[in-house]
């Protein structure tokens, strides 16, 4: 066990071996900008639709006394984590997908981690509770 490397220098010393130090790595996803902009278009309607419905739907609720109800509070808290998982999640998933580099920093992507599957935890409970309370 005397030669035995660390899990990182073992890899990096496959890649040297098996790989060429001449090669230039390029995005394999790399789209025409056509197609980049019509992926922006979509997206950006998802985001913009998603924001402003489940917006306007918090705004409803909790504007008018006669809505608010429990079932109705729940419904809020189903409209902000769906609305903010858009705000929060979708914007960069896009620019990864795009450019293939992430720009956002350490403790963007460990919250980038955690945020949709606490956001997705908050939507299931929130129709659970909704079930449970009807």
């Amino acid at each position: 066990m005397d030669n035995a490397l660390p899990l990182e220098a073992e890899l990096e010393h496959q890649w040297l071996f098996n790989g060429s130090l001449n090669e230039s790595f390029t995005n394999q996803f790399v789209q025409p900008p056509w197609q980049v902009a019509l992926w922006a278009v979509a997206y950006a309607l998802i985001v913009v639709v998603s924001v402003v419905g489940n917006v306007v739907v918090m705004w409803i609720i909790l504007a008018h006394k006669r809505m608010r109800t429990v079932t109705n509070y729940f419904l809020v808290n189903l409209a902000f984590a769906e609305a903010s998982m858009s705000a929060f999640n979708t914007v960069v998933n896009f620019t990864y997908a795009i450019h293939n580099e992430w720009y956002y920093g350490l403790l963007y992507c460990k919250f980038h981690n955690f945020f949709p599957i606490a956001a997705v935890f908050a939507s299931i409970y929130s129709m659970t509770a909704i079930a449970l309370d009807r």
